[in-house]
């Protein structure tokens, strides 16, 4: 008995990874959002998803800088972060995880903090995300962006907040009921910073417990330590890149 061991043909045209996406942005939009080439800076729970969530739209050029390794505490928050991954830098970890989401990407990790002389040349970059939780840095890399004309996306405070429908997005001078935006806008004013940019922040009231630096555990590093879940800092991240997106399409200014 002979058997055929050629599926019969269902009549339709083969599915690709890109086909729904082009059906939302056109054959041109696609393009265009593939040829983009995006920084995102941070790469923890909010950076996370909006790194994946970049490359699952389209994005094909991302760039991930971080310099911290996946630790036990990220394991409920952030996509890089596995059993396996623990001890790993996050921006290789989170690289090797978007090539297997999409074998085409280029997925560049550069192991790095971002400071003023970092060596980045923002203005290579279409889009830059911060999705930082250093102060110091988020103030920097928001000058840098505006000095080199980078489109900048912004994360504010994902930390103590548990209500993912109360995440918005708002220009950095409009946030309301956001402690770590309003800081951010004390500090730019007194670095003279007279631009804007557009950021997503959570007008929930901040709940939890904070840990001070002087009780942080030995051999960690001395911070101050808030409690952040999956739901809200998976919602920023996945605002961010839709915000990046809108912006590489050209639906947002």
């Amino acid at each position: 008995m002979e058997t055929n061991a050629t599926p019969p043909s269902s009549g339709k045209a083969p599915e690709s990874a890109t086909q729904r996406l082009e059906l939302l942005f056109g054959k041109e939009g696609l393009e265009r959002v593939a040829r983009a080439k995006v920084l995102v800076v941070g790469v923890g729970g909010v950076g996370s998803w909006c790194a994946e969530s970049l490359v699952r739209s389209g994005v094909r050029r991302v760039a991930l800088m971080d310099d911290d390794v996946v630790v036990p505490s990220n394991l409920n928050r952030q996509l890089e972060a596995t059993s396996k991954t623990v001890g790993l830098p996050k921006v290789e970890a989170m690289a090797a995880r978007l090539r297997e989401v999409a074998p085409d990407c280029e997925a560049e990790p550069i192991a790095r903090f971002y400071e003023k002389g970092c060596g980045i040349d923002l203005s290579a970059y279409d889009v830059v995300v911060d999705a930082i939780d250093t102060m110091r840095s988020k103030i920097e890399l928001a000058l840098d962006c505006a000095a080199a004309g980078t489109k900048l996306f912004s994360s504010m405070g994902a930390a103590r907040k548990l209500d993912p429908t109360q995440v918005r997005a708002a220009s950095v001078w409009k946030t309301d009921g956001c402690p770590l935006a309003r800081e951010v806008r004390r500090r730019l004013r007194a670095a003279g910073f007279g631009g804007d940019y557009e950021c997503v922040y959570s007008a929930e009231a901040p709940r939890g417990t904070v840990v001070p630096p002087e009780s942080a555990p030995a051999g960690t590093l001395r911070k101050t330590t808030c409690g952040s879940a999956a739901p809200v800092v998976a919602a920023f991240g996945l605002a961010l890149s839709s915000l990046a997106v809108r912006f590489l399409l050209g639906s947002r200014s």
